[in-house]
């Protein structure tokens, strides 16, 4: 049997919409959490704040997003690629701090928590699409 994709109430999904909006925080809880059970208070710290980074730039990536679905593909290509250099700008972000503080932010942490908030709602974001 076909079912139709889409919320209940029958209305489209919007890249942007607020559904994914509040997903970033159990992550980055859990991320830290994670991170603390191996490594202590500075990998908690380190995972949570770059776990918190990487919400905020998904977020600002998602608002790039928002409402391109009748975009030409130029237009859209453009937003994505914008997302996608955030993206890779945090990247860019984790690497120098922990590499300017490696004593206070320990590196397999911080990366983690980068990396394992992000991902996730990465995925999240491609479903939205």
């Amino acid at each position: 049997m076909w079912m139709p994709m889409g919320p209940p109430s029958g209305e489209r999904f919007v890249i942007g919409r607020p559904t994914g909006r509040w997903m970033g925080v159990p992550l980055v809880i859990l991320a830290a959490l994670i991170a603390g059970g191996f490594s202590g208070w500075p990998g908690a710290f380190a995972a949570g704040g770059f776990g918190l980074l990487a919400s905020l730039i998904q977020l600002a990536a998602g608002h790039l997003m928002a409402g391109q679905r009748e975009a030409s593909l130029q237009q859209f290509l453009k937003r994505c690629g914008a997302g996608m250099g955030l993206r890779l700008l945090g990247v860019v972000i984790v690497g120098v701090v922990v590499w300017l503080e490696p004593e206070a932010l320990p590196p397999v942490p911080a990366a983690l928590g980068y990396i394992g908030v992000l991902i996730p709602l990465l995925f999240l974001e491609a479903r939205r699409i």
